[in-house]
C-alpha cells in the first residue's frame, strides 16, 4: 500500500514539475524566443567569422558587414512589399464598398 502511495507521489510531483516548467516557458517565451533567435545566428554567421579570421579580418568587422547586409536586404523586402500590400487592402476595400453599394440597390430596388 505504501509503494502505491509513494508511486503515485512520484506521479503527482512530476506532473507539477512539468506544470510549473511549462508556465515558466509560457511566460518567458518572449526570452526564449530572442534566445533561440540569437543561437540560430550565431550558428549561420560563425563560418562568415571564421572566413574573415583566415583573411585576417576581425570578428568586428565582419559581424559589422553582415549586420549591414542583413539590414539593407530587409529594408528592401520591407520596401518592396509594403506597396503591394497596400495596394491589395485598397482593392479589397473598394470591392467590398463596390459590393455593398450593389447589395443596397439590389435591396432598395425591390
Amino acid at each position: 500500500m505504501n509503494q502505491d502511495i509513494s508511486l503515485w507521489m512520484r506521479k503527482i510531483c512530476i506532473l507539477i514539475g512539468i506544470a510549473i516548467l511549462g508556465y515558466l516557458l509560457y511566460a518567458l517565451r518572449d526570452i526564449v524566443f530572442i534566445v533561440i533567435i540569437a543561437i540560430f545566428l550565431t550558428i549561420m554567421v560563425n563560418p562568415l567569422v571564421n572566413l574573415g579570421e583566415k583573411y585576417k579580418i576581425p570578428a568586428w568587422v565582419t559581424l559589422t558587414f553582415v549586420l549591414i547586409i542583413v539590414l539593407l536586404l530587409g529594408s528592401i523586402v520591407v520596401g518592396t512589399l509594403v506597396p503591394i500590400i497596400v495596394n491589395y487592402i485598397s482593392d479589397v476595400v473598394n470591392a467590398v464598398s463596390n459590393w455593398t453599394l450593389k447589395a443596397k440597390e439590389i435591396y432598395t430596388s425591390e
